[in-house]
């Protein structure tokens, strides 16, 4: 019999919770720990970083219980402005008008559960040079906004220190 009512109890939470949703805003990361590369240039350099959005808005992720809404075009803002402040504390001057450019666009972020909660971001990178880049990281943690949290910064890291991005950015 007791066995019985926790079984109702579960399944009766189950249903409930098929409602819930949590969002997960990356405005709210921090920045702590990106890793800068060491990019000597003339003072004189500029380049412009600019976000490339997907057509989707938010998406939600059903996992056991519940959904998680993601927004591929706020993670991709977000990874461009830490690009942006990045390249900027090296006295790399964003200028939208240089005619150095670098797109970014986040295209899928996925939570993957498994013992802990795996987030993935999937992200490309185009230099105004004609080369394409994709990439994807991914970061395990208990928490799946601390998961996406550092996935994003391990992308912020991955695009700085990546040798074609830099070799660019040195170009004249």
């Amino acid at each position: 019999m007791h066995q019985i009512l926790n079984k109702i109890i579960y399944a009766f939470i189950a249903i409930l919770c098929a409602s819930c949703t949590a969002n997960i805003n990356p405005h709210d990361f921090s920045t702590a720990d990106i890793s800068l590369p060491n990019l000597l240039v003339k003072p004189s350099t500029s380049i412009s970083v600019e976000p490339h959005l997907v057509d989707t808005k938010e998406r939600a992720i059903p996992l056991v219980g519940f959904n998680i809404v993601v927004n591929e075009n706020e993670f991709t803002k977000v990874l461009t402005t830490k690009i942006q402040d990045s390249l900027k504390s090296k006295n790399i001057a964003i200028d939208p008008s240089s005619n150095k450019v670098i797109k970014i666009q986040v295209s899928r972020v996925s939570l993957q559960p498994d013992m802990v909660m795996n987030c993935v971001i999937d992200y490309n990178l185009k230099l105004g040079n004609g080369l394409f880049y994709g990439f994807q990281t991914r970061s395990k943690n208990w928490n799946f906004k601390t998961a996406c949290e550092k996935a994003l910064k391990n992308a912020v890291n991955e695009i700085l220190n990546n040798q074609s991005m830099v070799k660019y950015i040195k170009e004249k």
